[in-house]
């Protein structure tokens, strides 16, 4: 996370301390609830800091006899709903106005919000949303894999920058903090809907081990004027990735996608221990190593809405050389195609 986009999170943490609080002070909430919401999920997407947002949704009574609601909750401050205190006959529904006042923390945000009908019966439904600056880079880092550090086999990356602004600003320049990486701005405008695009390409021999440099892109934002966009990479002397990430896409919630991945070494090398870090959503399934290749499966559970960040962590053994590889993983969980129909209507 950049150091431009951390500012205020002190504060954040208070917030985000009292609504856990909070949260703990309000009724306990039991499954088997009459009213049912007609929207799964809550997502109001990517928001600016400090932007005050509202959706309305609608639940009904699904049971043969009356409910009454008493109130609104949440798990933080940043949430609040407003519903009148009604008694709901059965087969009839009500409004539930959901409003959402963002502080300047930068991340991605998973709450919930929460009707209360007596006897202190809680119906809940998910939230989430992601803060995000007025300019950002999509990846926030540029992966090129696994890659032969001879420097005979050009390794090259792409990285978009984006704005949620409509007025939009131009990208000076991609800055590299290693010489044998070249930055090259393909396309300059940015704007909403309109990312520009920098391309990092390493073309010269590059010890095995761990690549870690740093870009710099430098805009005309005012907010945002400089960018810190980190490299992940592994140079090796006979050992490629077939991927320079894992990005499984999106996963419906309640479901589980298997992915596969492969990476292709020389006779003098072979692949040791393979596991995967950063999120408890993501399993390894079978690493079968074969001549030349090695193919590693894993699954990501969609047990949560939102994004999944996770990384693979692979030991490569050339020889008498050990060299430790991370492959950044990504992908979000979003609601099933009928839900996200029923919510649009």
């Amino acid at each position: 996370m950049n150091s431009e986009t951390r500012r205020g999170l002190q504060p954040a943490a208070k917030a985000a301390v009292l609504g856990f609080f909070l949260g703990l002070l309000a009724p306990v909430g039991v499954a088997d609830s009459k009213l049912v919401p007609t929207t799964a999920a809550i997502d109001f997407g990517q928001v600016r800091p400090f932007a005050e947002l509202e959706r309305t949704i609608r639940f009904s009574n699904t049971s043969s006899e009356a409910v009454r609601v008493c109130g609104t909750g949440s798990d933080c401050v940043c949430l609040s709903g407003q519903v009148p205190e009604l008694q709901v006959e059965p087969g009839a529904s009500g409004i539930w106005h959901i409003r959402l006042e963002t502080c300047d923390y930068i991340d991605e945000v998973r709450r919930s919000v929460w009707l209360t009908t007596e006897p202190g019966i809680r119906v809940s439904v998910p939230v989430r949303y992601r803060v995000v600056p007025e300019v950002f880079c999509e990846p926030d880092f540029a992966s090129l894999g696994i890659f032969r550090g001879d420097g005979h086999t050009p390794v090259v990356a792409n990285v978009g920058v984006h704005t949620i602004e409509d007025a939009g600003f131009e990208i000076l320049a991609a800055e590299p903090d290693d010489p044998r990486l070249e930055c090259t701005v393909t396309s300059s405008r940015v704007a909403a809907g309109e990312p520009g695009r920098v391309q990092v390409l390493l073309q010269q021999a590059v010890e095995s081990g761990a690549f870690r440099p740093t870009v710099w892109v430098t805009t005309t934002s005012v907010e945002v004027p400089r960018i810190r966009l980190p490299i992940f990479a592994t140079a090796t002397a006979d050992t490629v990735s077939e991927d320079q990430l894992i990005d499984f896409g999106q996963v419906s919630f309640g479901t589980v996608e298997r992915q596969g991945f492969s990476i292709i070494h020389g006779t003098t090398s072979r692949i040791g221990r393979v596991s995967l870090r950063g999120n408890d959503d993501l399993s390894l399934l079978e690493v079968r190593r074969s001549p030349g290749e090695t193919s590693i499966r894993f699954s990501a559970a969609g047990r949560v809405l939102g994004r999944i960040e996770g990384r693979m962590q692979v030991q490569i053994l050339e020889g008498d050389v050990e060299v430790k590889a991370v492959i950044p993983i990504r992908g979000a969980v979003v609601e099933p195609r009928g839900d996200q129909t029923a919510r649009g209507k």
